[in-house]
């Protein structure tokens, strides 16, 4: 799986959840991917045209890339939080009030943090937020 689709991924994540929302992306690399996001469900456009899918059960996530191989979040609601490529290899996402920085298996960091004007939740809210009973 390509790293910026990871990435897209997880900065797209955040949204409100009582209505459905379309978010675009900058990814690492400068290409564009946009989400529309629904519930526990989202759909990703990745910068090529293909499509990946996202739906949350409880604190598990699952992302089914293009290709058909899947990224699994076993526990979105832990801080640090592992997510496990497809490849089989890690990534950790750290938590720290706003702001969220994204290891990938070959060390590199991404650095996500919302306006300070924002009235909406932190990117990654959707995903790692606390489940509701």
């Amino acid at each position: 799986m390509k790293l910026q689709l990871l990435l897209g991924m997880l900065f797209l994540l955040g949204a409100n959840v009582a209505q459905a929302q379309v978010s675009v992306v900058v990814n690492p690399d400068g290409t564009h991917s946009v989400v529309h996001q629904n519930g526990n469900t989202a759909v990703i456009v990745n910068p090529d045209g293909t499509h990946s899918t996202m739906i949350q059960n409880g604190t598990t996530a699952l992302i089914v890339n293009p290709n058909g191989t899947h990224t699994v979040i076993p526990n979105t609601a832990s801080n640090p939080t592992v997510i496990v490529n497809p490849d089989g290899t890690h990534s950790v996402l750290h938590h720290q009030g706003n702001t969220e920085v994204l290891v990938s298996p070959k060390g590199t960091q991404v650095l996500s943090q919302p306006a300070s004007d924002s009235t909406r939740h932190p990117f990654l809210y959707w995903l790692f937020r606390k489940p509701t009973k």
